[in-house]
């Protein structure tokens, strides 16, 4: 029941983006990064850009980048309404174990980890004359923290948030080297909002 529960969050996350892609033209169509069969606006028409999340050094913790402590983590929050306007923006994130293709394991063939996926669509709705509308937030940056059971850091590093869609860019994908239960905590930080985000738990092996 868990992994039909998944799947189906995967899958609705992917029709999301599509039916924006479909309704109001690709995000990555002038970038270059679009792959999707699915994308009516540019499939066929651009190639994905070579996947830089891939690299053995994405694997490992960047010192230079701060993780949230767990009181902050516990702050997270992947829904925010401005109180003002009613604007409301929405984070779904998913995090799951990867199956390389068979031409990424011929570019990868000293690659020995096991691989991960996380995925992300934002959402903005605002109403209009009483009717909402809503489109996908493309512009902003991620950070991506994700942490062994026994709490210690294994990935830490920032991606456009482009590369999370799972039409546009295909999602991230990063390695760790040993199976277990990790977690993946994926967030925005915004002037407005402050930070928007969600913690997901995943087990590879």
């Amino acid at each position: 029941m868990a992994r039909i529960t998944v799947w189906v969050k995967q899958l609705s996350i992917s029709l999301l983006a599509c039916v924006f892609c479909l309704t109001n033209g690709c995000v990555a169509k002038q970038e270059t990064k679009c792959s999707s069969t699915c994308c009516g606006s540019c499939a066929g028409q651009a190639q994905a850009a070579p996947r830089d999340d891939q690299k053995n050094e994405d694997s490992s913790a960047n010192a230079d980048l701060s993780a949230l402590t767990d009181k902050e983590m516990s702050q997270l929050k992947n829904v925010w309404t401005d109180p003002t306007s009613g604007k409301q923006l929405s984070f779904e994130i998913e995090f799951k174990p990867y199956l390389p293709t068979a031409p990424e394991r011929v570019e990868q063939p000293n690659s020995t980890g096991l691989q991960f996926i996380v995925t992300g669509i934002l959402i903005e709705t605002k109403n209009v004359e009483g009717k909402a509308f809503q489109r996908q937030i493309t512009g902003d940056k991620v950070h991506i923290c994700v942490t062994h059971k026994k709490g210690n850091i294994v990935l830490n590093t920032t991606a456009p948030l482009v590369k999370l869609c799972p039409v546009c860019g295909g999602g991230y994908i990063g390695e760790v080297a040993k199976p277990g239960e990790y977690t993946a905590v994926v967030w925005i930080t915004n002037s407005m909002t402050g930070k928007i985000g969600q913690k997901v738990t995943a087990t590879l092996k």
